[in-house]
């Protein structure tokens, strides 16, 4: 049993396969936070705070899975969606938002993007959300 404190290794419901995982983020916190998860977790993940840079990183190697917040300096969430679905067809995008509650649902449908987190969220609905947007294992 973990001691106080320790994080619970994800049960096999949440475990996603290994995957290559983009972050675009202009909070170094969140970045910090997610990356640890996802190493954790055995992914091999790209963080970026500026969503130029990161949609650069994007057209250069493939990825099986983006995670980006909404609202960032010169390009929104929506704008990193459109950018990777134009150029990345099939590719998950989740949106990570304060606004939750005052989003545009039929944008989020016509953007593609294939989950919407929360701010403030926990490891476990960032893990679900994961395990929901990738394709399962085989």
């Amino acid at each position: 049993m973990p001691a106080d404190g320790e994080a619970k290794a994800p049960s096999d419901a949440l475990r996603a396969p290994p995957s290559r995982i983009l972050v675009i983020d202009d909070d170094l916190d969140i970045i910090n936070s997610l990356e640890n998860l996802f190493e954790g977790d055995g992914h091999r993940v790209e963080a970026f705070v500026d969503a130029r840079e990161g949609l650069k990183r994007f057209a250069e190697a493939p990825f099986d899975l983006v995670i980006t917040d909404l609202v960032m300096p010169e390009l929104s969430g929506w704008d990193v969606a459109e950018t990777v679905k134009k150029k990345g067809g099939k590719v998950p995008v989740i949106l990570i938002t304060g606004w939750g509650d005052d989003l545009d649902f039929a944008r989020i449908e016509k953007s593609g993007i294939s989950q919407v987190i929360a701010k403030p969220f926990n490891m476990a609905t960032v893990r679900k959300a994961v395990s929901e947007a990738l394709p399962p294992p085989g």
